[in-house]
């Protein structure tokens, strides 16, 4: 038995159109957002989602980029007292310089105003904060690229240091004791390495 084909269907532009419409008009759709964020450089007609004026999204996203360089567990406690005295070790001190572009991303994102976790605060005690731990790093690798930039582009070791204590807010906001605690030490992290650099006279107060 001969098998039957089907005959092409050739939709009219218009028919075309409002598939289109149809699906720009869905859930997927609702994402994009007209909001700016002074922060957020972007051409005209570039379209935003919702999450790109979220701290906490751009966090996520720039933590995957940046993990080698966030773990600290291999460093030996002499090479953790040496950093604190602005020593980095050669290997660690090249990975900072190859990841400026996502330092730049983290910068970013500190400026940016919102910053929801999307914390589940309804389960009391039980809810959880893995975000903290991530922030404390985080901050840690912006003071310690400051020092790495120590002597060469003050410019950029002011922009990171400011960066560390809107981190520092951030962390801040999560409404729980522990992450007012976690915020405090991170802006502590600036506060300590901005008076080192005043009193060498290698800041200015400005």
């Amino acid at each position: 038995m001969p098998r039957k084909v089907l005959p092409s269907v050739v939709l009219p532009r218009t028919a075309l159109l409002v598939m289109l419409a149809g699906l720009l008009s869905g859930p997927a759709h609702a994402q994009w957002t007209d909001h700016r964020d002074p922060s957020v450089e972007a051409a005209p007609g570039i379209p935003l989602t919702e999450g790109r004026f979220n701290a906490a999204l751009q966090y996520h996203t720039v933590w995957m980029l940046l993990e080698p360089v966030l773990e600290y567990s291999d460093f030996t406690s002499d090479e953790l007292d040496a950093m604190d005295r602005g020593e980095l070790p050669e290997q660690y001190s090249e990975q900072l310089a190859g990841n400026q572009e996502a330092i730049a991303d983290l910068i970013t994102a500190t400026k940016l105003e919102r910053c929801d976790f999307g914390t589940q605060y309804e389960k009391g005690i039980g809810a959880l904060l893995p975000q903290l731990a991530v922030m404390r790093s985080s901050a840690k690798l912006l003071v310690n690229d400051a020092r790495r930039l120590k002597g060469e582009d003050m410019d950029a070791v002011a922009e990171r240091l400011a960066a560390t204590i809107r981190l520092g807010e951030h962390a801040s906001r999560s409404s729980i004791v522990i992450g007012s605690l976690v915020g405090v030490a991170i802006v502590d992290l600036a506060r300590v390495e901005t008076l080192k650099l005043l009193e060498a006279n290698q800041l200015s107060a400005e």
